[in-house]
């Protein structure tokens, strides 16, 4: 019987929110987000760092100085109407944006003798991520490296 790779999220990822902003929701700063097995080899996807993003109405009110809604869940993300990975460019692009700290996606490996298996494999997009943990489980000249 062949090993297939499977992956298991534990947010389901949505369409157009690739970005690690929407899936920052609590203040560990390391949350799980997918696992993908292949037979005895696990490396999980986590979402890592603490997202701090100050967010205002428009360029004007920043320029102004106006106080920004402070962001450090996707929760508040949403409720300031940035839904998407778009929404995201667009707000940056106008000028209303400023990242004081952003998070992003990381790799770990899990299994039989591994005792480090932080893969430093940093990712700002869940499926490159989660198709960057895909081909590294399959590689056995990778895998064996992996302490």
């Amino acid at each position: 019987m062949k090993t297939e790779v499977t992956t298991k999220y534990e947010v389901e990822p949505k369409q157009n929110q690739g970005d690690p902003a929407f899936y920052v929701w609590d203040g560990q700063a390391h949350e799980l987000v997918a696992t993908v097995l292949y037979g005895e080899r696990e490396i999980r996807v986590y979402c890592d760092g603490e997202m701090r993003l100050n967010i205002w109405e428009t360029k004007e009110s920043r320029d102004r100085g106006d106080s920004p809604e402070v962001v450090r869940y996707c929760d508040k993300l949403q409720e300031n109407g940035i839904t998407t990975d778009e929404d995201i460019t667009k707000a940056d692009e106008e000028g209303r944006l400023e990242w004081v700290n952003n998070a992003w996606f990381d790799l770990y490996a899990y299994g039989e003798g591994i005792t480090d298996g932080w893969l430093d494999c940093v990712d700002f997009d869940l499926v490159s991520a989660v198709k960057g943990a895909e081909e590294l489980i399959t590689n056995d000249e990778f895998w064996g490296g992996v302490k």
